[in-house]
């Protein structure tokens, strides 16, 4: 364990094989924000969702495990996690964009490869931001 607010995360290959889902969860400090968010036992994660074309740039496994986490983790709530205060913060786009390439810099991962993942995100990222934020308006 880091300390008391943010728990080391474990994960559990999926039977699925490109799938991890959280074994213990814990909350994860984002500095920049000035809060944090909290990842369940059981989530969902493939890391980083880099299409097959761009693997040969940057591989699923280059940005380690906790940015594409939470990153995961914002992108499937439109930007609602379970997050600390204020009561009712909601993430943008861009700022869960700016969510991975923190946490990657933060885990030690190199400025070149998380710059390469930061500007694919921003780039081919609109349509699943927007398919989820479409699903959860469906529901409110």
């Amino acid at each position: 364990m880091n300390d008391a607010h943010e728990p080391d995360i474990e994960f559990d290959p999926d039977s699925e094989g490109d799938v991890f889902r959280v074994v213990a969860g814990g909350w994860v400090k984002l500095v920049r924000f000035d809060c944090s968010i909290y990842i369940i036992e059981g989530t969902a994660t493939d890391l980083a969702s880099v299409p097959w074309y761009a693997r040969w740039s940057v591989s699923r496994t280059a940005l380690g495990v906790r940015a594409p986490l939470v990153h995961d983790e914002l992108y499937r709530t439109a930007g609602r996690g379970l997050i600390t205060a204020p009561a009712g913060r909601t993430f943008t786009r861009r700022e869960s964009d700016s969510v991975l390439y923190d946490l990657a810099l933060e885990d030690g991962r190199s400025r070149h490869t998380v710059s390469k993942a930061y500007a694919a995100v921003r780039m081919g990222g609109w349509w699943s931001w927007h398919r989820v934020g479409s699903r959860l308006a469906f529901w409110r």
